[in-house]
């Protein structure tokens, strides 16, 4: 499988991702130092707490990790075991340099089992070196928004530098969870993966907990170090939805995150308003149109409110030109509830509007207009020229008037110019 490029893998994320809804929702009981809950298709903050406050993450590093794999390359591919992969330390599968495992093993190894030397081996499969992979993690955090956000290593093990905040894994989670190799992991509660050179294979056993205690649960991951304390990013699917609760240094993981789960299912509900394609029955005026454009929605709208409250709508359209392609975005639906701003959707043309017929004929009565009015001008200065050339030749020449001076015995007998009167030959005076 060839994952696909980020920039379409942002696609898969709500519009409203960048400023999703908030609900201050009352959930006592939970202990937690850092947390929130969160719907996964839209964003809508159900429950926070301390939720931009940078925490060690320990292992909840590894849904970083796995994204990244999964979006740069086949996950059937084999890669070979390099000897810091090997002597990578803490939890790990064991394996050895010089081993070959699929791509698909060392993600299941290092979501299902939180090895840390699967994440390693990914991380050289993918970038080619451990540094090379931890500038590609910041990079990708900081496409995903995720901005109090720092990694400094592949697997999570404690470093002053490798930091993150719980609504900053709340990104990274929603965005893992879209990938459907992803979501099939962290669901898997056992799974055997070949040990090259063995006899027998890896039996791997879901440290989450949650996943066999409470069948509503479906993801994601566990984490723990010394300083992080126990961290959890733990999904439940109910009627359709998808709820993820990020809980951080907390003395009791596995409650505070059903609990928080559990109270956002029982206070919220999931509504979906409009469907592609509905047409609410607004028109747009259409600028030099032959008719008003009918409008639909351009996509379906999810909004997370609370129980028995009810939804109000309101449409911002704008003035649309001559001609409207079918689909042309034309306005906003927005969806509240309350004074809360919980949906919206787009606005599209629902047919084409053509030009009306005066509009349509318009430019070329425009161009004839011109080329009458350019004719007529040429016409006129040729008939100018023609009566300047007439009269000049029509004229007299300047010395046509004169009188000439008579030479010296014109006239007198015998004289050349007599001569010359008489028809006979002239000649030349001196």
């Amino acid at each position: 499988m060839v994952a696909s490029a980020w920039g379409v893998c942002l696609l898969l994320l709500h519009p409203l991702s960048a400023n999703p809804p908030r609900w201050e929702t009352q959930v006592p009981g939970v202990r937690a130092t850092a947390g929130i809950l969160v719907e996964v298709e839209t964003g809508t903050v159900l429950w926070e707490r301390q939720a931009d406050k940078r925490m060690y993450p320990a292992s909840l590093t590894k849904v970083m990790t796995a994204l990244l794999t999964l979006e740069h390359g086949d996950i059937d591919r084999a890669v070979t075991i390099s000897e810091r992969t090997a002597n990578t330390g803490e939890t790990g599968i064991l394996v050895e340099a010089g081993n070959r495992f699929s791509v698909r093993s060392l993600l299941y190894a290092c979501l299902v089992y939180s090895a840390n030397d699967a994440s390693v081996a990914l991380a050289e499969a993918t970038a080619g070196s451990v540094p090379r992979f931890v500038e590609l993690m910041n990079k990708r955090a900081e496409t995903l928004g995720a901005t109090h956000t720092h990694f400094a290593n592949p697997h999570g093990l404690h470093n002053d530098r490798h930091y993150a905040t719980a609504a900053d894994l709340s990104l990274i989670a929603r965005q893992a969870l879209a990938e459907p190799a992803f979501a099939q992991i962290v669901r898997t509660k056992r799974v055997v993966i070949p040990w090259p050179g063995k006899k027998w294979n890896h039996v791997l056993y879901n440290k989450n907990r949650l996943l066999s205690r409470w069948d509503q649960c479906d993801g994601v991951k566990t984490g723990y170090t010394k300083q992080a304390g126990n961290c959890l990013l733990a999904s439940a699917t109910c009627k359709g939805w998808q709820l993820l609760a990020v809980v951080l240094q907390s003395k009791d993981t596995w409650t505070d995150a059903r609990t928080l789960l559990e109270a956002g299912f029982a206070k919220y509900e999931r509504l979906v308003p409009v469907e592609r394609g509905q047409r609410p029955g607004t028109e747009a005026a259409v600028r030099h149109g032959r008719a008003p454009c009918p409008l639909k929605i351009g996509r379906a709208v999810t909004c997370i409110v609370p129980k028995g409250r009810q939804l109000r709508s309101s449409s911002t359209v704008g003035e649309l030109n001559a001609p409207v392609r079918s689909e042309q975005a034309a306005g906003t639906l927005t969806f509240r509830c309350g004074r809360q701003v919980v949906g919206q959707a787009p606005l599209v043309a629902g047919a084409d509007v053509p030009l009306a017929f005066w509009w349509r004929v318009r430019p070329y009565l425009l161009r004839l207009l011109i080329l009458t009015v350019v004719l007529a001008g040429v016409r006129l200065l040729y008939g100018t020229f023609a009566e300047t050339d007439r009269f000049r030749w029509s004229r007299k020449p300047p010395w046509s008037g004169r009188t000439r001076r008579r030479r010296p015995g014109y006239g007198q007998r015998g004289s050349g110019d007599e001569a010359r009167d008489a028809g006979g030959p002239r000649h030349r005076l001196d």
